[in-house]
């Protein structure tokens, strides 16, 4: 039997579906239950899913409704075949997509879940607005579900949002104002000045990717990166985290390339990689380093906030690469603390920085390979190259740990600075406390770099030091080509 409707919000001679006739389906298989009339209705005028009504639409071809879709509460639909729909798709009972939906216009969903099913793909077009309502719990796009937006807007308002499969973004905006889990081997990619945001809890987990380039993103509130996860941000891209007293988490690879990022967050804890290069990188308070955590930089400009600093947690094998890089306060007239490396606590066996000491080689000449001998790589390693350091307290300190008569002491970090500038730092760089029963020699080194101050020193000039070197035994610590000027 064959309803009308022509109630506001609805369109004039819609096909209704309710519990009086359900379930539905519209497909062109044997299990069809519209009408030729219904059909034509659906078509042209649209489809209206209530109290109790259940629709499922099914072809294997794809299928266009020049109007509008409303599913009411407590009504579901289905979608299992290509759809496009090209004014409005309301819904505020259950969607479930398990195959092609395009969709042109306003869009509003709401009910107990929005499910983008395995192998489902949801085109948003120019202008299309699809926005999920807040009292769904979850909106779930599953493993090998894609999602596309071309100058789209999808916004969700739902507690709990799980995405699992690929969303590609050209130019549009993609919004999920609450919890998001970006999880499975799904990936993100984005590009021609899209807005990404992720405005509270965001976790990502598996082996999902997130490769954007032109992109403006905003992560909210606690951020974790999993082990297996890289975030690419590359060309052009503008990453603002304002987590306030949350941490940011970073356990996989984080590369920024061509991009400005501003990470807010009360701290950022490294357990990963994070790769910066050609690029501006602003971190208003700490970035803690744990074990086998890596910074490399080449190329940029890396700005603190007041009192900001890079701390190598007493963990073995930290790494800091850089190459031409800038390290610098955020904010005129301000400072940052620098660098920081304790002693390795929980490496007990790190007596020396070598593995091999550097020695002459069998034939009695000093070769280059002998000679450099081979590093511990245990011991965490600050390794600058063409780089500067402005308005620091100390630009770079290592300190070991020195105990008593038959006590092990710890070897330390290792800081190898050449070509390097500190201008108007408290203490250029400090190296103390370092002693071993092998009698091997401190494989730090600071070579041909320059010592600044000038009339914008920030510090009292009581406390000027270019380098401290202290309780460094018999080993002391190669220093050679360097420039002092005050």
């Amino acid at each position: 039997m064959v309803f009308w409707v022509g109630v506001s919000g609805m369109s004039w001679g819609q096909l209704v579906i309710d519990a009086s006739n359900s379930p539905a389906e519209w497909s062109d298989q044997p299990t069809n239950t519209l009408t030729f009339a219904e059909t034509l209705i659906i078509q042209s005028d649209g489809v209206t899913v209530k109290n109790g009504g259940s629709l499922r639409i099914l072809h294997s071809t794809s299928q266009t409704i020049l109007k509008s879709i409303f599913v009411n509460a407590g009504g579901d639909v289905e979608i299992d075949a290509p759809l496009s729909v090209n004014e409005e798709l309301e819904i505020f009972g259950n969607c479930t997509l398990r195959s092609n939906l395009f969709i042109k216009g306003l869009t509003s969903i709401t009910g107990l879940q929005v499910l983008i099913g395995s192998n489902a793909n949801l085109y948003l077009a120019s202008g299309a607005y699809l926005r999920i309502l807040s009292n769904i719990p979850e909106f779930v796009i599953e493993q090998n579900a894609n999602v596309f937006f071309n100058y789209g807007h999808l916004e969700s308002n739902c507690p709990n949002n799980l995405i699992y499969g690929e969303i590609t973004v050209n130019s549009g905006f993609l919004d999920l104002n609450y919890a998001t889990t970006f999880g499975g081997s799904g990936k993100l990619t984005s590009s021609n000045n899209a807005y990404i945001s992720c405005n509270n809890e965001l976790v990502f987990t598996n082996s999902f990717e997130f490769d954007c380039e032109k992109t403006n993103i905003n992560f909210g509130n606690s951020v974790l990166v999993g082990s297996l996860n890289k975030l690419k941000m590359t060309n052009s891209c503008s990453l603002q985290m304002n987590s306030g007293l949350n941490n940011v988490i970073i356990r996989g690879e984080v590369i920024i390339d061509g991009s400005f990022s501003n990470l807010l967050a009360s701290r950022v804890d490294l357990y990963g990689k994070i790769n910066i290069y050609n690029s501006t990188f602003c971190l208003l308070r700490d970035l803690d380093m744990f074990q086998f955590a890596q910074l490399i930089t080449q190329n940029s400009t890396l700005e603190f906030g007041q009192d900001a600093i890079i701390n190598m947690k007493s963990t073995c094998d930290n790494r800091i690469v850089a190459t031409n890089t800038v390290f610098k306060p955020m904010n005129v007239g301000g400072t940052w603390k620098g660098i920081n490396a304790t002693y390795d606590a929980p490496c007990n066996t790190i007596i020396s920085q070598y593995t091999q000491a550097p020695q002459i080689g069998a034939d009695g000449n000093c070769s280059d390979i002998d000679w450099a001998g081979i590093l511990n790589t245990n011991a965490n390693l600050i390794n600058l190259n063409g780089c500067a350091f402005e308005k620091a307290n100390t630009g770079v300190e290592i300190v070991g740990q020195i105990v008593g008569v038959g006590t092990t002491s710890k070897g330390a970090a290792i800081i190898r600075a050449r070509n390097t500038t500190f201008t108007n730092c408290q203490t250029g760089v400090r190296i103390k406390d370092y002693a071993n029963s092998n009698g091997d020699p401190n494989a730090s080194y600071i070579m041909t770099c320059n010592f600044n101050t000038d009339g914008d020193y920030p510090f009292s000039k009581a406390e000027l030091t270019h380098i401290e070197l202290t309780n460094l035994g018999e080993s002391g610590v190669n220093v050679g080509g360097c420039i002092f000027t005050n």
